[in-house]
């Protein structure tokens, strides 16, 4: 049996944000699309992706035959589809024949080096409890993630005249360049096989970011994303997309009634309340005082020839907005939406 095998990469944050929101928050695709690409036929494609295969797959959790989707099929399923995503956001690598799980069958302990999607922190598959489905399966199947690159790429060099039998030139080759590519923007290694299928032109992930010796463009510069998930806003409803902003957290007023100023859902942030809110509350103590010294001072010294009311209404309010503004800026740089 023959492996068109790719090696693809992906952060934890673009896991999360690429993966488990929309299988999560299914409004969030067009946005996510949008961002993989400018690209209209790439958002297309990406778009396929979710609403034919992976948000079906995960609603039913079954495969299109109806078949339950268990530790042993999730590979050809969703750590397949993962592995399509990354190619959307980074360079993938082609290897005919040449796989790391083919080292895992000589060498056991490689098998401790991968993850599975399902085991992931705060990962939606957890439910299909798959946490032993780390290798690939098969054709049309993928691994979990190998985390640690770096001590893997070690023992890769240390290694290389006792795997050629299972690794060719251009496979070691590949295999290095995705595992370089990795280790300098501090990404995951993901492996496939028929991602791409070059004898009928098949490709399930954007082709434009596909590097082979076949196409000879394995020297083409490997460049991460300028629009890289972590350089995104996390503060945007999981409705609908949208990002919730100042004016959105000032017309609230108070954390838990923040609306999303399109769609009008509720935006609950991540907000800890056995320490945020003894903080904000000994905060709007402080600035109640203030306010109070604040006005005595103006009325005690005549500095403005208002009524006294009407200066402890004004200094409130200016503190008030004062506060306001604080905690919006507190709340959209250091905190964000989770549901």
């Amino acid at each position: 049996m023959s492996y068109d095998v790719t090696f693809h990469c992906i952060s934890k944050k673009e896991i999360q944000r690429y993966v488990f929101d929309i299988l999560e928050h299914p409004g969030l695709l067009q946005s996510r699309a949008a961002e993989v690409s400018s690209d209209s036929e790439v958002q297309e494609q990406f778009l396929e992706l979710f609403n034919e295969f992976i948000i079906p797959w995960y609603m039913n959790e079954s495969t299109p035959s109806g078949d339950p989707i268990t530790a042993e099929n999730f590979a050809a399923y969703f750590s397949f589809a993962i592995a399509s995503v990354a190619g959307f956001l980074h360079p993938y690598w082609y290897a005919r024949n040449s796989a790391i799980c083919f080292l895992a069958e000589k060498i056991p302990s490689i098998h401790t080096l991968f993850q599975s999607f399902s085991a992931l922190e705060n990962s939606p598959l957890a439910k299909f409890d798959a946490d032993t489905s780390i290798l690939m399966s098969g054709n049309y199947s993928a691994s979990g993630v190998l985390q640690n690159v770096g001590t893997f790429k070690g023992w890769v060099l240390e290694n290389q005249n006792n795997i050629a039998e299972l690794i060719d030139e251009d496979g070691l080759d590949s295999l290095l360049r995705a595992l370089n590519y990795c280790i300098d923007n501090g990404l995951y290694l993901i492996e496939a096989t028929e991602i791409v299928v070059p004898i009928s032109g098949e490709c399930q992930s954007n082709y434009g970011n596909l590097r082979a010796h076949f196409l000879k463009n394995i020297d083409s510069p490997a460049v991460p994303r300028t629009t890289r998930s972590d350089e995104h806003s996390t503060n945007s409803c999981k409705k609908c997309g949208s990002a919730i902003g100042f004016i959105d957290v000032f017309k609230a007023g108070l954390p838990t009634m923040i609306t999303c100023g399109k769609c009008g859902s509720y935006a609950k942030f991540n907000i800890n309340p056995y320490i945020d809110y003894p903080i904000l509350i000994c905060l709007l103590i402080a600035f109640a005082a203030i306010t109070f010294v604040s006005g005595d001072y103006l009325i005690t010294n005549q500095v403005l020839p208002f009524k006294e009311k009407y200066i402890f209404a004004g200094t409130g309010i200016t503190f008030a907005v004062i506060f306001e503004i604080l905690f919006g800026v507190w709340l959209l740089k250091f905190k964000k939406v989770i549901g």
